[in-house]
């Protein structure tokens, strides 16, 4: 899709006229206006602000396909189904089937229980993850950011 559908499509899904956006965004309508006609694009600083605007990565705005991560391990998931390990959970959509059922979260532990069962799990890639000392401090870093796991 391309940058000035996915402009339309976000504009129209929040309920924005184009001076509501250009506003919101500090441009003018006829700016907006010209994105949504694909005679324009934005400036850098303004795909920034756009992306803020509506809570999306910069990827995603440029057409790159979503890729949605598990709210609990952190995983990638499959939006789609297919051969992807992590599947989306039908009870929730922000966590993979092996996190979270319809009862809720398919096991309680702690987030260094997490960690450990993914370490020993071996399903890491040893390309990014060398080592358990490696590992460790990426999830580390990584789950106190998601909704499982935040404060």
């Amino acid at each position: 899709m391309q940058i000035s559908q996915i402009i339309t499509n976000l504009r129209k899904e929040h309920n924005l006229s184009q001076e509501d956006l250009a506003q919101a965004l500090f441009v003018t309508r006829q700016a907006v206006s010209k994105w949504e006609r694909d005679q324009a694009f934005p400036e850098c600083d303004v795909l920034l602000r756009i992306t803020a605007q509506f809570g999306i990565p910069l990827c995603t705005l440029m057409g790159a396909p979503e890729q949605r991560i598990c709210q609990s391990c952190g995983m990638p998931m499959n939006l789609h189904g297919g051969t992807s390990p992590n599947v989306i959970s039908p009870s929730n959509a922000d966590y993979c089937i092996y996190c979270y059922s319809n009862e809720g979260y398919a096991r309680e532990m702690t987030m260094d229980d997490m960690i450990q069962g993914m370490i020993d799990g071996s399903g890491l890639p040893p390309e990014i993850f060398p080592d358990e000392a490696t590992a460790h401090r990426f999830l580390h870093a990584l789950l106190p950011q998601l909704e499982r796991w935040k404060e």
